[in-house]
């Protein structure tokens, strides 16, 4: 079994090294390297000690928001075990966006940035380990727009049986007419309570 996994993770990296040599120009093509990372993702919880949860080991968990990005992207409905981690820190951050405090970036607390932030020092941290060379900046930005197309119109939304949030019910990315604006919007019960841009490249 082990020499199974070293062979089908030698192949991985190899196909996502030669994909992330082309040029990221189509969703097509983001969605194949996702599947790609999530195959890397998928040993990383192989790796795991058979008394530990996978949940919970910390090579699990170093790779979270990565995990939760990918599987938005790649699924019709996330389930709780996927979307809650992620939906419970945007929960927490509510009270601060409302009063302001979340254009304070030198916290790192921003819900502007920092999720998005995350997924790509993530998908970075997962390539170095990996032995991948990761494409330059310009590169990531043109992949980002790619997914935020990928996940426009699909909000991320729960049973509010299975997950206890004291604000959120909703995380929707919505596409502006312009195509290089996309609109984050947190809702409660059916009702927006924030939303906030973010900026892309526009796709040529």
């Amino acid at each position: 079994m082990e020499t199974f996994w070293k062979g089908m993770i030698a192949e991985v990296e190899r196909t996502l090294q030669l994909e992330l040599k082309r040029r990221v120009k189509s969703e097509a093509q983001v969605c194949y390297i996702l599947v790609l990372a999530r195959k890397l993702l998928e040993h990383e919880r192989q790796q795991v000690p058979q008394l530990q949860s996978p949940e919970q080991a910390p090579a699990t968990r170093a790779f979270a928001t990565l995990q939760f990005f990918c599987d938005w992207a790649l699924h019709i409905k996330l389930t709780r075990d996927r979307a809650g981690r992620l939906l419970q820190e945007f929960d927490r951050q509510v009270p601060a966006m409302l009063e302001g405090a979340h254009d304070d970036l030198t916290t790192l607390k921003s819900a502007k940035l920092l999720k998005l932030r995350e997924f790509m020092i993530e998908f970075s941290a997962l390539l170095i380990k990996h032995n991948i060379e990761f494409p330059g900046h310009n590169t990531f930005a043109l992949f980002l727009t790619l997914y935020l197309n990928i996940i426009s119109n699909c909000p991320v939304s729960y049973d509010q049986k299975q997950l206890e949030l004291k604000y959120i019910d909703k995380l929707m990315v919505t596409k502006h007419p312009d195509a290089a604006r996309f609109q984050w919007e947190l809702s409660i019960k059916g009702h927006p309570v924030y939303s906030w841009d973010h900026c892309c490249p526009a796709i040529r």
